[in-house]
């Protein structure tokens, strides 16, 4: 997970720019997808392969645990989270749309990770 934040700061100027988005949301899903498999591996569960899944189990978390996602906030992460990445990776010459976009989904990454890791 660390790997990916620091090279999250190594590609801050690189050019062009689209390029630059492209690898940003690469590392910033990375780090996430690790983040909630470590948060569910010590939840003694075994971690879903997809994020759509690791979302789910992150929901299905008692209320209590501080790592639980809400119904609302498991939605908003499938939208703004999953959905972003399987068009960056499944379809092909896609970039993200500008660093409007970009940073949507950057922080969209932020705040699931922040709920999850208390």
């Amino acid at each position: 997970m660390n790997i990916e934040l620091q090279e999250m700061g190594r590609i801050v100027g690189l050019e062009p720019r689209n390029r630059r988005h492209l690898l940003q949301s690469v590392h910033a899903l990375r780090a996430l997808e690790s983040a909630m498999k470590v948060v569910l591996a010590a939840n003694g569960l075994q971690p879903a392969h997809s994020i759509g899944e690791l979302l789910r189990q992150l929901n299905n978390l008692p209320p209590n645990n501080p790592s639980h996602l809400s119904g609302v906030e498991r939605v908003r992460f499938h939208r703004g989270v999953r959905e972003y990445r399987n068009k960056l990776m499944h379809q092909a010459n896609y970039y993200p749309a500008g660093a409007l976009q970009c940073e949507a989904m950057l922080s969209d990454i932020e705040t699931c990770f922040s709920v999850i890791v208390k």
